[in-house]
């Protein structure tokens, strides 16, 4: 477990460097907007053989070590306690990229097959409204606003 807290103290720090100066450059009810992707447990345990195995990937480690794992949490606890902003987690993202892997021929390019068929087999069985209730915490993609205060 000890690479794993070390990867997510790293990102911590990545996410606070990033945020932070956007933050303080805007006006008082400014905006931003973070996407961020990946959830390191699941991922890892998915895809990290596999992307360090690759034969396509040009430089599969660095790939690797440059994913994104910072979590829900982190940017919660950098957004209030270093930023003193409460972050908005948009809850149907991962819905959204649900619908995007079913019927956006540009995103289902750049994923695998494999990806577009289960989610439509998913929608065929009505599940896929019930990726909007997933709490934040545990969706592999994440969707924040930060508005700085009045």
């Amino acid at each position: 477990m000890g690479p794993l807290v070390t990867d997510y103290v790293g990102e911590a720090r990545f996410g606070f460097q990033i945020i932070e100066p956007e933050l303080a450059t805007l006006a008082a009810g400014g905006r931003i907007l973070e996407i961020g992707a990946g959830t390191l447990l699941l991922t890892e345990r998915v895809f990290r053989r596999r992307i360090l195995a690759s034969r396509t990937v040009v430089d599969p480690r660095g790939t690797w070590t440059s994913l994104n794992w910072i979590s829900v949490a982190s940017v919660r606890r950098i957004a209030r306690t270093a930023l003193s902003v409460e972050p908005a987690f948009d809850q149907t993202v991962l819905h959204r990229f649900v619908s995007r892997a079913i019927g956006d021929s540009s995103f289902q390019r750049r994923h695998s097959p494999l990806i577009r068929q289960a989610f439509t087999l998913l929608d065929a069985a009505g599940v896929t409204a019930a990726f909007k209730l997933v709490p934040v915490s545990i969706q592999p993609v994440m969707s924040c606003r930060l508005e700085r205060p009045h």
